[in-house]
């Protein structure tokens, strides 16, 4: 039962975050009404068996010009974070929830951030179950409009240390600086832009696939209440844009054909849920710490997930279709007894913002979308490297006579067959280090005969020495991060100190330094020496990637052609672009040499 407190609806000014909703019929007050009669129990679903809520007040739903409006106020007794046990003190949280409907459409302002989200799942209220959120289309032609000041991305390539997850851009206006090579892998989850004229807010907050529409503080309840009507009727009228915002980031596909082999799964950042219900990042934060996965890809779009935690691994089974033109997932333990927590887990996967799929086929499941990644036909000028008489598949010299192994004292001898001999061969002129092993700032480290050209080498073997080895992306993306996490060090300072070290060191008893092809001392400086008497101005620096594996002979003239080799081409061609961008910042050169 209610409490006897008198609130007034004109002293109510919550924040104007809306949760939006769609119906296949009309909202009138008697739906509102039964909606409104639900909420305490899914209110309650979320607490736990020592916590408790009480409604303090609730309205009844009334037409206010075209519109219904009601609204109900709650107290919740909730445990501490700093405190557990049946003793533990409990904090009292007070909220509110409005919730304004036109026609087929309504409005959720919660100030309890979480219910919004739970809502939009609960299966707990029969009245709630038959809503639906807002599409997100429809959402992006009524709002998206104008300058935008804050984007959020997400990304949809493969988690890589040099390049982000996620990022948040800043500015006075974001789509301008969107990089056309460098973002494409990326999709927008929230803006902040300037919106349509017709709403008063400064800026438009939006969150498309989550039916999200934030607008500020309110000065009052009236500029709340005409907002908030002002805001359904923009959605009901779709908007006239016809443009797709942010063409340059990644769009969904809709579509799972072609969707096949999942190699990878990965979940949200905590932080990108600070939103979220405290609990609900927790557990997120804990499942990421705790535990490992592999995949186990179909020749469709599910997959399987074995989930080690520290009891053992649990086999999680992940499904996805499409359901009333929408695409969904499913998770479920494979397991015939789950224990609580491996449910709590599948129930966390299941969740849309949660989990991302990455495939073999080039496609990407983010955010409840299939993504068929973005690749712009623009060819990189590859090096070709003859790889005769040796073995491509070979990084580091075997001791003699032996199939396992690395001894690097065999570097340059003659008919040894490893990449790193061939680096000796071709960079032999000049001065050469070899730098592998703990720390390494390269495989190689080397300085022209001219003393005008600084190059950090760094060297992969191929998966394959077939000649009818295809494209393969992978096999570039481990060394390109190396060569960009060491990136800092084609900085003469940042390189003299390290290297000056390693080359002093008195425990080396191996030769690892060249000049001309000749051995130089142990511990000698030279190579040091040479590199600190360059003028810093007169200095080139170079990045050099030798990985054998695509021949280019073999790669496709024609980009834009729909077939298996010009993807594999694009997407390849996509991510050194990529690393080259970043490089270039440096005013660092970049070269691929690749197999003839």
């Amino acid at each position: 039962m209610a409490k006897s407190i008198k609130i007034r609806e004109i002293d109510l000014k919550p924040y104007q975050t809306h949760f939006l909703f769609e119906s296949d019929s009309s909202l009138t007050s008697k739906r509102l009404d039964e909606l409104l009669k639900e909420l305490p129990s899914i209110i309650d679903g979320a607490l736990s068996d020592d916590e408790s809520s009480e409604v303090i007040e609730k309205s009844n739903p009334r037409s206010i010009k075209g519109e219904q409006l009601a609204w109900l106020a709650y107290s919740r007794r909730v445990a501490v974070q700093w405190a557990s046990g049946p003793d533990a003190p409990k904090d009292v949280e007070h909220h509110l929830v409005v919730m304004i409907a036109r026609s087929t459409l309504l409005s959720v302002i919660a100030t309890d951030k979480s219910l919004g989200f739970r809502l939009g799942r609960s299966g707990t209220g029969k009245e709630w179950s038959k809503l639906r959120r807002v599409p997100f289309r429809r959402l992006e032609k009524a709002l998206v409009l104008g300058t935008t000041r804050t984007l959020w991305l997400s990304g949809i390539h493969r988690s890589v240390a040099t390049k982000p997850d996620s990022k948040v851009l800043i500015g006075p206006d974001i789509e301008a600086s969107l990089d056309a090579l460098g973002d494409q892998s990326y999709q927008y989850t929230s803006t902040r832009c300037e919106g349509p004229a017709a709403l008063p807010a400064s800026f438009v907050g939006v969150t498309p696939r989550m039916a999200k529409v934030w607008l500020g503080p309110s000065a009052d309840w009236e500029v709340f209440l005409a907002n908030s009507q002002q805001l359904l009727r923009l959605i009901e009228s779709s908007g006239k844009k016809k443009e797709t915002p942010y063409p340059v980031l990644a769009r969904a596909d809709g579509s799972l054909k072609d969707v096949k082999e999942a190699f990878d799964v990965s979940l949200t950042a905590p932080e990108y849920l600070y939103e979220e219900d405290p609990d609900l990042v927790a557990q997120l934060e804990d499942l990421l710490q705790n535990a490992t996965w592999t995949v186990k890809g179909e020749s469709g779009p599910n997959c399987a997930l074995a989930l080690k935690l520290p009891d053992g691994v649990h086999e999680l089974k992940i499904e996805i279709k499409t359901q009333g033109g929408e695409i969904r997932h499913t998770v479920r333990p494979i397991e015939k007894e789950p224990s609580e927590d491996v449910q709590k887990i599948a129930g966390l996967c299941g969740r849309p913002d949660v989990l991302k799929i990455l495939y073999d086929s080039i496609h990407t499941y983010s955010d409840g979308q299939i993504f068929e990644v973005k690749t712009r036909p623009f060819p990189f000028g590859l090096m070709d490297g003859d790889f005769s008489n040796y073995d491509i598949t070979l990084e580091k010299p075997r001791p003699a006579g032996a199939t396992k192994g690395v001894d690097l004292s065999r570097v340059g001898e003659a008919a040894e067959p490893s990449l790193f001999t061939w680096v000796w061969k071709h960079y032999k002129k000049g001065w050469l280090w070899c730098d592998d092993g703990s720390g390494e700032i390269a495989d190689f480290i080397h300085l022209d005969v001219n003393h005008s050209v600084l190059s950090l080498i760094h060297v992969k073997a191929a998966n394959s020495d077939s000649n009818n080895r295809g494209i393969s992306v992978s096999a570039y993306e481990v060394v390109c991060s190396q060569a960009l996490k060491n990136l800092r060090y084609t900085e003469r300072r940042e390189l003299e100190v390290p290297l000056k070290e390693k080359l002093m060191r008195k425990e080396s008893k191996l030769v690892r330094g060249w000049r001309n092809g000749s051995p130089l001392p142990l511990q000698s400086t030279s190579l040091w020496s040479a590199i600190k008497s360059v003028r810093y101005s007169s200095l080139k620096r170079r990045v050099v990637i030798v990985q054998p594996h695509v021949r280019k002979s073999a790669l496709p003239t024609d980009l834009s052609a729909n077939t298996s080799s010009a993807r594999q081409a694009r997407l390849l061609y996509t991510l050194l672009h990529g690393i080259k961008s970043d490089v270039d910042r440096y005013g660092v050169e970049f070269e691929v040499v690749v197999a003839k």
